[in-house]
C-alpha cells in the first residue's frame, strides 16, 4: 500500500537531557551566593519551572511546596534582607506570581532544618524578608516557591549588612554611627513625638505655614572624627518612593538637638499619580551636584541629589531620612567621601596564629580601642563549625573548630553611647586527619541517552568520614553540590572530602548507546520532469518515525512502511532532509540534494498537409514529461492576420491544434507563422515561435 507523507518543517531544537535537575532543585544543591553585600540578580535570572517538591519540613508561612528552589551563602555581617521579585507591575523581576520565600540556619543533613524567617505574598508578586543576629561565617540557605503550585523566573536580591541600633524617628531617640558602614532600614513607621523637626529646613519652607513634612523618618547622628568629604546613596527599597532627608550640623555637641543647623535639604518629589519621577527613587550627597538644597516638586534642574559637603573633626551632625511617599518601606544607605566617623577601632589576638588544625583549642582575645567613651557590650562570632559558636566579653576564649577551611571570626562592640561597630578576620583551620580513614564516595550514573548529547549525570554520597561532605569533579571546587549534569560519555574523576580535611576519590564512567544514523545515499542527478527514488537506511534496528522537508516544497510519496524509501518529482534541484527519532527521542538526520537538468524538448512539424487523411493533418506542439500544457497557441499570415488561437491545449495529442483552415475555410498552399507559450513542471512558462507550411 503506498503511502503519502506528509511534509513537516524541520526546526532547528536543543535537546534537554533526560533526568537533568533544576538547579537549586535541593538543599544539597543549593545555588551558592558568595558576595551577598548588595547582591541582586539579573532580571528573571533564577527559575522554579521544572523543580520538584523537597522533603524538609514546610515552612509555617508557605500555602503548600510544590516546585521549591535552593540557595545557600554564609553571612559576613549580621543582618540580612531578602527580597524575591517576580511578575511585579512595574520594575518586573520575572515571570513568578505570589512568590514565597525562607530563610534557615545550618545544614541540609537533616530534613528538619531550622526554619528562621518567613514570607508569603499574595497580592504584589514581590515578597522581602528581614533577619538580624545572623551567626557571622555559619552557612545560611534561602528556599523560594510560589503559591498555589505557580512557577516561573525570579530575580533574587540579598543584602547582608551590619545594622545601627534602629533609628529612632525623633532626634533625640536617633542611632549613633560610629563608621561608615553600609545598612539597610527594614521598615518607616511615622513622625515620633516632634512631627515637625524638619520645618526648619529651607527646602521644606518653613514648614509650608506650619504644615509638618515629616511623615515616616529615621535619625542618625555621628561625631566626626577626621575631617574630609561626606557622600551618601539612600536607596528605598521600593524604588519609586519618594524619599527627603536634611543633613544638620548639631552645634552644641550629638546631645543637643535644639540648635542644630541644615547644612544640606533635599525634598524633591512629585505626586504619586506622577511615578515614575527623576525625582524619585535613590538620592543623596555626590560631587557631581552643584546644588545644597531642592524644594518640593521637580522643577528644571532638580535631579534629587545635592552636592558633597565637608564635615570636621570634633563636629557632631545629624541625619534625618523621611519617607514622604508613606508606605511605610525602608531603605538602604550606603557611605562615602574620605571623613571618618568616630568610634572604637576593633582589634583582636588570636593564639597560635598559625598552623592551626581543626580538633585545635586556640584563644582569641579582644584588643579594641575607643578614647572617647568605653565599650559596655562584647559579642563575639566564631564562623562554621567553632565550639563554641559564639562567646560575650574581652576574653581570653579557648576555641575549636571541629571542621577543617576557612572560617570567619566578627567581634561586635558597643560603646555606652550605643554606637556599634563590627569588624571580622579570616583564619584557616588545618585538616586534622590523623589516624582517621579517609572517607569514600558511592556515586548514582545517568548514562547518554542519545550517543553525543551530554545528558549524563552523577549524583554522589559521601560515606564512611567525618559529616559533612564536599565534592569536586576532576579539579573544580569543592561544593556541597552532591549532582554534576550535561556530562558527555567518559570517565570522571570524583573528589569527596569531609569536615576533618580527609579526602577520598573514585573513578566513574558514564556510557553512551550507539549512535542512531540515517544514510540517504549520494546525490543523485535527473532531467526535469522526472520522478526519482531516494532509498535511506538507519541503524541500528528500532522504532522511529521518519519526517521530510524538501527546499521546493513538493509532494513525497512513501513506498515503504518507515517512509525511508520514497518517490519524488523534484520541480527543480531540490535537497531532501529526512530526520528520525526513536522511541527515547534521539534525533538523526541526513540530506539529499537532487540536481535537475533543465532540459526543455519541445518538438512539432513544421509541415502538415491538411487533406483528411488523418495523417499530419494538424499542426500540434510535443514534450517529454518536462511540460505540462500549452497556456496558448496563435497562428498568422504572411501579413500578420490571426488565423487560430487556443488556450489550455494539451501537448502531444496530434488531432488538438491548427487544422489549416481560418473559420472553417481551406487556406491555400504556403508558409504560416505561429506563437505559443508551454508551461513546464517547475512552474515556468516560456514563449515559442516558428514557421508552419501547407501543402496539398
Amino acid at each position: 500500500m503506498r503511502q503519502i507523507a506528509t511534509l513537516i518543517l524541520i526546526c532547528a531544537t536543543s535537546m534537554v537531557g533526560w533526568g537533568q535537575i533544576v538547579p537549586g532543585d535541593d538543599c544539597l544543591q543549593a545555588i551558592e551566593i558568595k558576595n551577598v553585600t548588595n547582591f541582586c540578580s539579573g532580571i528573571g535570572q533564577f527559575s522554579n519551572i521544572g523543580a520538584t517538591p523537597t522533603d524538609y519540613t514546610q515552612p509555617v508561612c508557605f500555602d503548600a511546596v510544590s516546585h521549591d528552589i535552593w540557595f545557600r551563602f554564609i553571612p559576613k555581617a549580621t543582618d540580612v534582607i531578602i527580597t524575591v521579585v517576580g511578575a511585579t507591575a512595574t520594575n518586573q523581576g520575572g515571570s513568578l506570581k505570589n512568590p514565597q520565600v525562607a530563610l534557615y540556619y545550618n545544614s541540609c543533613i537533616s530534613t528538619a532544618v531550622n526554619n528562621i524567617e518567613c514570607g508569603s505574598d499574595i497580592r504584589n508578586n514581590i515578597i522581602e524578608i528581614y533577619q538580624g543576629g545572623l551567626f557571622i561565617g555559619q552557612p545560611y540557605y534561602i528556599r523560594v516557591d510560589g503559591r498555589n503550585g505557580q512557577t516561573g523566573t525570579f530575580q533574587l536580591c540579598v543584602n547582608n549588612y551590619f545594622a545601627p541600633k534602629f533609628p529612632g524617628s525623633d532626634c533625640s531617640s536617633a542611632a549613633i554611627l560610629c563608621d561608615k558602614s553600609s545598612f539597610s532600614v527594614e521598615s518607616v513607621s511615622g513622625a515620633g513625638n516632634d512631627p515637625n523637626e524638619l520645618d526648619d529646613a529651607p527646602c521644606f519652607q518653613g514648614g509650608l505655614q506650619g504644615i509638618g513634612f515629616e511623615s515616616n523618618s529615621s535619625w542618625f547622628k555621628w561625631v566626626c572624627k577626621s575631617t574630609g568629604s561626606l557622600t551618601f546613596a539612600i536607596t528605598p527599597t521600593k524604588v519609586d518612593d519618594d524619599i527627603d532627608f536634611v543633613l544638620y550640623e548639631l552645634t552644641n555637641g550629638i546631645d543637643d538637638c535644639q540648635t542644630k543647623n541644615p547644612i544640606r535639604c533635599e525634598a524633591a518629589g512629585e505626586d504619586v499619580a506622577l511615578y515614575p519621577s527623576a525625582c524619585h527613587g535613590p538620592t543623596g550627597l555626590r560631587d557631581e551636584s552643584k546644588d545644597t538644597s531642592e524644594p518640593p516638586g521637580c522643577n528644571r534642574g532638580q535631579d534629587n541629589w545635592i552636592s558633597t559637603v565637608t564635615i570636621e573633626a570634633g563636629r557632631s551632625y545629624a541625619l534625618a531620612i523621611n519617607n514622604y511617599t508613606s508606605t511605610g518601606n525602608g531603605f538602604s544607605i550606603e557611605f562615602g567621601g574620605t571623613s571618618e566617623f568616630q568610634g572604637p577601632d576593633i582589634e583582636f589576638s588570636i593564639v597560635p596564629d598559625s598552623g592551626l588544625r581543626c580538633d585545635q583549642v586556640f584563644s582569641i582575645t579582644d584588643n579594641s580601642v575607643f578614647n572617647f567613651g568605653t565599650i559596655d557590650r562584647y559579642s563575639w562570632g566564631f564562623g562554621e563549625g567553632a565550639e563554641p559558636i559564639t562567646a560575650t566579653g574581652p576574653g581570653p576564649h579557648p576555641i575549636m573548630y571541629n571542621s577543617f577551611g576557612q572560617k570567619i571570626i566578627s567581634l561586635q562592640v558597643e560603646t555606652d553611647r550605643g554606637c556599634i561597630v563590627t569588624d571580622t578576620a579570616s583564619i584557616y583551620a588545618e585538616p586534622c586527619c590523623i589516624d582517621l580513614p579517609p572517607p569514600t564516595l558511592e556515586a548514582t550514573v545517568s548514562n547518554l541517552v542519545c550517543a553525543g548529547v551530554p545528558n549524563g549525570s552523577i549524583q554522589v554520597e559521601g560515606m564512611n568520614g567525618q559529616i559533612w561532605y564536599k565534592f569536586a569533579l576532576e579539579d573544580g571546587e569543592y561544593t556541597f553540590n552532591n549532582y554534576f549534569g550535561n556530562l558527555d560519555a567518559g570517565s570522571y574523576l570524583l573528589h569527596v572530602v569531609d569536615a576533618k580535611g580527609c579526602e577520598g576519590e573514585e573513578v566513574v564512567t558514564i556510557s553512551e548507546p550507539q549512535p542512531l544514523d540515517v544514510d540517504l545515499g549520494e546525490d543523485q542527478e535527473i532531467d526535469l520532469g522526472y520522478h526519482t527514488q531516494i532509498n535511506g537506511t538507519y541503524s541500528p534496528p528500532v522504532n522511529i518515525v521518519t519526517s521530510w522537508q524538501s527546499t521546493k516544497g513538493d509532494s513525497i510519496v512513501c513506498l515503504d512502511p518507515r517512509c525511508l524509501t520514497i518517490d519524488v518529482l523534484p520541480p527543480g534541484t531540490t535537497t531532501y532532509v529526512v530526520q528520525i527519532m526513536d522511541a527515547t527521542g534521539c534525533i538523526a538526520k541526513d540530506t539529499i540534494e537532487i540536481r535537475v537538468n533543465n532540459n526543455r524538448p519541445i518538438f512539432f512539424p513544421n509541415v502538415i498537409s491538411p487533406n483528411g487523411d488523418n495523417t499530419n493533418d494538424v499542426f500540434y506542439i510535443g514534450s517529454n514529461q518536462a511540460a505540462t500544457g500549452i497556456e496558448v497557441l496563435r497562428v498568422f499570415d504572411r501579413w500578420g492576420g490571426l488565423l487560430y488561437e487556443g488556450y489550455n491545449l494539451p501537448l502531444n495529442d496530434q488531432n488538438v491544434g491548427w487544422d489549416g483552415t481560418r473559420n472553417g475555410e481551406t487556406l491555400p498552399p504556403g508558409v504560416y507563422v505561429f506563437m505559443a507559450v508551454i508551461r513546464f513542471v517547475d512552474n515556468v512558462s516560456l514563449p515559442y515561435s516558428g514557421d508552419i507550411t501547407i501543402v496539398r
